[in-house]
């Protein structure tokens, strides 16, 4: 195969794994899939009281991905769109990011196509490039930004590191993850010559890369520690109260681990089959020794800390590891096209089974994953019905009932989170004094007196004959009822 032939046939498989991607995002979308918990909605209302108001819901979740979807909402007012478009994009990036990392890992037109083939396929990626969490713009920057460390360790130009500092400088301000990488990296380039040169020779851009890298970090923990008078409270904060509500035990804490999660989650995939060619690579291949130990070093680092307790996952544990799951990628790759080379001369079920195998165990996972979306279609119908109503009534009031975190996906659906009143208060973890009681027949001229004329609950809730007369069902699913209040 001639260089022309392998560059064209590379850009061909690559076109095509990007319709392959593009295909599958979208057919989840169109599907009803909005989301795998709570906090796609909740980090949404965040960005969108951000916006409005300039005070955020939460105090512990880091800035990037607010900012992000604020600017969004602020050229487009649509809660349920504009957050899933962004995630959208940053799947996009991490597609490419894979596919250019195993060229230069590798330089090997087989490598490329077949990583382009199984990123487009890739369970983890294709969810995170749906659902709106911060974990695909964590992992697209620090794909990213491993691309340039890469090619620093083969090139030595100075402005790849600065590259590599700026997009792990910026992962810092979406993901807690980043602050571990950036520690490990800034340790790993003391331990460089060419780095400690380059201090010796330019102090300071030596400095700048470590500004990089560290100004968000020190930034973040400064004003934390101005607000509680507690070093890292963000962290220990959330522990606590995880710890009191999941009541979090030592399998609990085993099983959400990263290095748990990567070895399940993998395995289950058989994209852990990368391994077997990572342990060669890592032995005898100088460069790519140097570049493995930084994401090795950090996920066990990032490992013996959720050990602790801290930042325990309280949903889809498998999330925290996709980065590492992209990272084997290319090593699965490069397994395959070696296991293809070396039987050659068989059949072609025997030649190509392994890589047919494995699209399928992606596949599967895939549907796997899919298969329960806590942001259902009744959450949607629901908030879509509320949009309309005040639509043609601005003036009136929305009562929500709040039993689990699933209500906020009821209001970014309905794009319209000011005209809610919260019955027990915004928290269902810690509930306040309910504006309604569900154990009561409502009192209708109460409610009108609040100017409260939608009512969605999950509890069925009691009128007096003649009251139900000004009370009309709207929608009505096992998860919610929709009434309005005449």
């Amino acid at each position: 195969m001639t260089d022309t032939t392998a560059k064209r046939k590379t850009t061909l498989a690559i076109f095509a794994s990007g319709l392959l991607a593009l295909t599958l995002q979208l057919g989840l979308l169109l599907n009803g899939f909005y989301g795998i918990s709570a906090d796609e909605s909740g980090r949404t209302l965040d960005a969108y009281t951000w916006l409005k108001t300039g005070t955020p819901y939460s105090d512990v979740w880091l800035p990037f991905h607010r900012i992000v979807v604020a600017v969004g909402l602020f050229l487009w007012n649509d809660t349920i769109l504009v957050p899933r478009i962004i995630s959208f994009v940053f799947g996009c990036v991490v597609l490419l990011a894979i596919i250019l990392m195993a060229h230069e890992l590798f330089h090997n037109h087989r490598v490329t196509m077949v990583t382009a083939f199984l990123a487009a396929l890739f369970p983890p990626r294709i969810i995170l490039s749906v659902v709106p969490l911060t974990e695909i713009e964590f992992i697209a920057f620090i794909l990213v930004g491993l691309i340039a460390y890469i090619r620093w360790l083969q090139s030595k130009k100075p402005w790849q590191l600065v590259a590599t500092s700026a997009c792990i400088g910026i992962g810092t301000t979406i993901r807690y993850e980043a602050w571990i990488i950036a520690v490990v990296f800034a340790l790993l380039l003391l331990t460089k010559r060419e780095y400690r040169t380059l201090v010796f020779t330019h102090s300071i851009f030596g400095s700048v890369l470590l500004f990089l890298i560290a100004i968000f970090p020190l930034y973040w923990t400064a004003i934390k520690f101005q607000e509680t008078h507690r070093i890292l409270s963000f962290a220990s904060s959330h522990a606590d109260r995880y710890q009191r509500v999941f009541h979090i035990d030592t399998m609990k804490i085993i099983w959400h681990n990263p290095v748990t999660q990567f070895v399940y989650q993998n395995g289950l995939s058989l994209n852990l089959i990368g391994m077997l060619s990572i342990v060669p690579c890592f032995r005898f291949d100088r460069q790519k020794r140097a570049y493995l130990l930084l994401p090795i070093i950090a996920l066990f680092i990032f490992a013996l800390v959720l050990l602790t307790g801290a930042g325990f996952t309280t949903h889809n544990p498998w999330r925290i590891s996709v980065l590492w799951g992209c990272l084997l990628l290319p090593f699965t790759a490069y397994w395959m096209v070696q296991y293809i080379a070396h039987h050659e001369t068989s059949n072609i079920v025997k030649r190509y089974g392994v890589l047919m195998l494995v699209g399928v165990a992606f596949l599967v996972q895939l549907l796997w994953l899919s298969r329960a979306p806590e942001f259902t279609s009744s959450d949607y119908e629901a908030g879509k019905i509320l949009k309309k109503e005040l639509q043609q009534s601005s003036q009136g009031k929305i009562l929500l009932e709040t039993p689990d975190w699933n209500f906020v996906n009821v209001l970014v659906a309905a794009g319209v989170p000011d005209s809610v009143i919260f019955n027990t208060g915004f928290d269902p973890y810690e509930p306040a004094g309910a504006v309604l009681s569900t154990k009561n027949v409502v009192d209708v001229e109460r409610l009108t007196r609040l100017r409260i004329h939608l009512l969605v609950f999950r509890s069925p809730l009691l009128f007096s004959q003649a009251q139900a007369r000004r009370v009309t069902q709207l929608y009505h699913t096992p998860r919610w009822t929709v009434y309005k209040v005449q």
